[in-house]
C-alpha cells in the first residue's frame, strides 16, 4: 500500500507517523462527519475495516478513544 506522512495529525501530536492512503482518506472522512457505513460505500471497503483503520488511528494517536482524538483535532484546526 501507499504510504504517506501524516503531517496533520503529526503535527498535533508532535511526531510524523506514516499511514497508508486509505487509513488517511478513512480518518479524514471520520473527522469530517461520516459515518462508518458512508466511509465503506465511498471507498469500497468494508465497514469492518473502516472500523479497524479508526481503533489503530486511536491507538496511534496514544488517545482513549475517537472522541478524544476529533477534540485534539478540532483544538489544532481552528
Amino acid at each position: 500500500p501507499k504510504v504517506v506522512t501524516d503531517s496533520v495529525f503529526g503535527d498535533i501530536m508532535g511526531d510524523i507517523f506514516r499511514i497508508s492512503e486509505k487509513e488517511r482518506n478513512v480518518l479524514t472522512l471520520l473527522l469530517n462527519g461520516h459515518s462508518q457505513t458512508e466511509i465503506s460505500q465511498l471507498l469500497n471497503i468494508s465497514v469492518k475495516t473502516v472500523s479497524a483503520y479508526k481503533n489503530k488511528a486511536v491507538e496511534r494517536y496514544g488517545v482513549r478513544n475517537f472522541n478524544e482524538l476529533y477534540l485534539n483535532w478540532l483544538q489544532h484546526s481552528a
